[in-house]
């Protein structure tokens, strides 16, 4: 009898202890695996077609002939709403941005430059472009892992330079990627463009401070006010100037007395620029 017991206690040991082990390495299994690069190499390929004027983007006609997202395996099944040109680029984003990898971060990235090339690529009006960045910039939204979003800040920065085909624009868009998420290093980043050679690169920066509207930027922009010469960028410089200056441009009510001391406390310092302002008028 306790040999009996003894033998079914080995077997359960052994038999949770095999199951224990399969379980470990299914788990395991899918951070050893290579990340399917289908909708990357979908998403450039589609830019391709694009950049050479092959896509409709305002047609809402159902694609034919030469699929991108069929040629990838990636096309959704049949008996669903129309496969469009611009269904098409909402597919390759939305699988590129469920990698959260630096690769699906940089094709997203390039996709939200469109448009900001400012003359390197030329735009007919079946390729709507502001709407193609639109799609890029909304997608960017959704990269949240670290790989991603440091490959938004490399591009940002230069420290990668992207697809040079579209000159500055995907420095541009990373930039203005980083600003809508409210990125800790956005600021600095923006600041330090505000005076870079590219007027795309000038131009994005006052456009994320504007995102920002953070008033430790006011010196910044007012600087760059007294240098800038483009009249779209002093345009955008003023609008950014008046969201890091809003609180005081537009000021709350007066606080109840009681409260006096504790909003004091937590307003932040008056920029230089308002103060001098101020004193001239």
């Amino acid at each position: 009898m306790n040999t009996l017991l003894a033998c079914l206690l080995y077997a359960t040991v052994f038999v949770l202890t095999a199951s224990h082990r399969e379980a470990e390495v299914v788990a395991l299994a899918p951070q050893g695996q290579k990340a399917d690069e289908r909708p990357i190499k979908a998403l450039e390929a589609w830019l391709r077609a694009y950049r050479s004027g092959k896509v409709d983007f305002q047609s809402q006609a159902q694609l034919r002939g030469d699929i991108i997202a069929e040629k990838f395996g990636l096309a959704p099944k049949s008996g669903g709403e129309p496969l469009t040109a611009q269904r098409e680029l909402e597919l390759l984003l939305e699988r590129s941005a469920a990698l959260q990898t630096a690769a699906a971060a940089e094709a997203i990235v390039t996709v939200a430059a469109v448009g900001l090339d400012h003359g390197k690529i030329k735009y007919a009006e079946p390729m709507a472009p502001s709407r193609v960045r639109a799609l890029g910039e909304r997608f960017a939204q959704r990269l949240r892992e670290a790989a991603a979003i440091d490959m938004i800040r490399k591009l940002a920065s230069g420290e990668v330079a992207g697809d040079k085909t579209f000159g500055a624009g995907v420095r541009a868009a990373a930039i203005r990627a980083l600003a809508a998420k409210k990125d800790a290093s956005a600021r600095k980043l923006c600041e330090s463009q505000l005076r870079a050679a590219e007027l795309p690169l000038r131009l994005s920066a006052a456009e994320a401070l504007t995102l920002v509207a953070d008033a430790q930027s006011a010196d910044a922009v007012a600087a760059a006010i007294d240098a800038e010469k483009e009249p779209a960028a002093l345009i955008a410089l003023v609008v950014a100037a008046r969201a890091c200056l809003a609180q005081w441009i537009n000021p709350q009510p007066e606080p109840a007395a009681d409260d006096k001391d504790k909003a004091a406390d937590a307003s932040p310092a008056r920029p230089a620029a308002l103060t001098a302002a101020s004193a001239a008028a």
